[in-house]
């Protein structure tokens, strides 16, 4: 869209700016960037060298005809793929048809109260997906850090949008289409990277949610949660709670919250000692939470049951080995079940194959895809219960999950403490320990298997760790790759020269290997 101004956003409700690119790729690899005319011939015959790369360019002498050759050609696919689709390019152009004079019927988008869409084929806008939270923390390991197809781009696929110094107004036709070329080229290849990895990631995630690829593309965990938690109701004939009910009778806590704005009392975070500490083992707790909800039988049915209807019950104990909730063990909680069979099939079955070496490359990066997409349902699990706005909330159910894993922590360093071991550092679900035998070390791992039925991973042995404060250190591995971890210099709204200075600072400490380089 052509603008004056440098930075200034048009705004797609009054459309008051030409059209003047527009680009499309495919997952074949063809794509075609549709110009509206402008310079003399020799800016014209500068586009030659974009169809010599196999670009098919089309340059139109008026704006309504590149609109309705974009229409003619996006007829012919039945999934459209954007980046802030949603919120800019289908409204823009919507109302700038309009107002180029195109009737309701010759237009294929339809504008609706949450999202964009088509009337022929499904659209996924991507920048929602990869907005959504558990998609950047878990599915993706926190890889990109802001939201923009740049960010994202850069960050998993290694290259970026081009530069656009002076604004789209001030570039000419050929820079022009390169720039937006460039821009459906990031978002068809963020599809279509590591053997359609996101493909497949959508398409797990709507197996599991029971959504449709328009929904579990734009909607929160939360509702794909509460989604497969309904149809397996339906399923086996069960009521379905109301939200009511569950608050009247579910709604007793025991516990108080140590971060402003939580309703409970979270996960136990050990203070570091400041310092650097060489060849430090971080063992993890596989998958904590879900465990505990599968272990203990932790759902809103059987947390706290109503008097009289129950006859088993166990007490819910807190780290200090206050009983803060009691839960039935008459039969097992839907929860329990459910979270329990995606954290088994994730734990037991497809990580350990997406890490196994004699399995082939392609079926190994299949199963990681699988082992991602039960990792954002199952980490989002317990927390979505202590949630006002869940339909099935029920805080003593997020709560008793937090103690109980408090008190596993607790236990653990106390018995590490007994067998000689030092741990630094402990941080919801994992233990840094320093330096540790590995007899003493599989001991502990035995002791936590045989106690809670859990086990404990190696996850990583880091050659040295740098700690500041809770959650700030710096970790540099075997290989000499580095682990940052909540570290001033990292943030977004740092200076350039900050960041530049701490990267120098990162590159060099990855090249220390004993105490004595530091």
């Amino acid at each position: 869209v052509y603008t004056p101004t440098k930075g200034r956003i048009p705004k797609p409700e009054t459309a008051e700016y030409p059209i003047i690119s527009a680009a499309i790729c495919d997952n074949s690899g063809k794509c075609k960037v549709l110009l509206l005319k402008r310079g003399d011939g020799e800016e014209l015959r500068a586009l030659r060298e974009i169809e010599k790369e196999g670009v098919e360019v089309g340059v139109f002498g008026d704006e309504r005809s590149l609109v309705v050759a974009l229409y003619r050609e996006i007829a012919r696919y039945p999934v459209i793929i954007t980046f802030n689709g949603d919120n800019f390019d289908l409204p823009y152009l919507y109302t700038r048809s309009r107002k180029l004079g195109l009737q309701k019927e010759e237009i294929p988008i339809m504008i609706r109260e949450t999202h964009a869409t088509f009337k022929h084929a499904l659209h996924i806008d991507l920048y929602r997906f990869f907005k959504n939270k558990a998609i950047q923390n878990y599915a993706f390991e926190g890889k990109y850090k802001e939201h923009t197809l740049d960010a994202v781009a850069q960050a998993l696929l290694g290259k970026g949008k081009l530069a656009n110094e002076e604004g789209v107004g001030s570039m000419s036709i050929d820079e022009l289409a390169r720039y937006n070329l460039r821009d459906a080229q990031l978002t068809i290849e963020l599809t279509t990277y590591s053997k359609e990895l996101l493909w497949k990631l959508i398409t797990l995630l709507m197996r599991i949610s029971k959504l449709g690829l328009e929904d579990v593309t734009r909607t929160q965990v939360s509702t794909w949660i509460k989604n497969l938690f309904y149809w397996e109701h339906r399923s086996k004939g069960y009521l379905i709670p109301s939200e009511t009910d569950l608050s009247i009778k579910k709604s007793r806590k025991a516990t108080e919250a140590t971060i402003k704005g939580k309703k409970y009392a979270g996960a136990i975070v050990i203070d570091p000692p400041q310092g650097v500490f060489f060849d430090v083992v971080v063992a993890d707790y596989a998958s904590l939470y879900p465990s505990i909800i599968k272990r203990w039988n932790l759902s809103y049915e059987t947390v706290d049951p109503p008097e009289d209807m129950c006859s088993k019950l166990e007490p819910i104990a807190d780290e200090s080995g206050n009983e803060i909730h009691q839960v039935c063990m008459d039969r097992v909680g839907i929860t329990s079940v459910m979270i329990g069979l995606l954290r088994d099939f994730r734990v037991k079955i497809y990580k350990r194959k997406a890490k196994d070496k004699s399995v082939p490359e392609e079926l190994r990066n299949w199963y990681d895809v699988v082992q991602r997409a039960m990792k954002v349902y199952i980490n989002a699990s317990y927390g979505v219960f202590g949630h006002e706005k869940f339909p099935l909330y029920a805080l003593p159910v997020a709560e008793s999950v937090t103690a109980i894993g408090r008190m596993i922590i607790t236990r653990s360093l106390k018995k590490a403490e007994e067998l000689g071991l030092m741990v630094l550092y402990g941080d919801t679900d994992s233990l840094f320990i320093w330096s540790p035998d590995q007899g003493k070390l599989d001991n502990l791992r035995s002791w936590i298997h045989d106690n809670f039925g859990l086990e404990l991973e190696v996850d990583k042995r880091y050659r040295f760790v740098a700690f500041s404060l809770k959650k700030n250190y710096l970790g540099v591995l075997q290989d000499g790759s580095v682990d940052i971890k909540g570290l001033v210099g990292k943030k977004k709204h740092v200076p350039e020269f900050v960041k530049e200075a701490f990267a120098e600072a990162v590159g060099r400490l990855g090249s220390i290997e004993t105490p004595q380089d530091i």
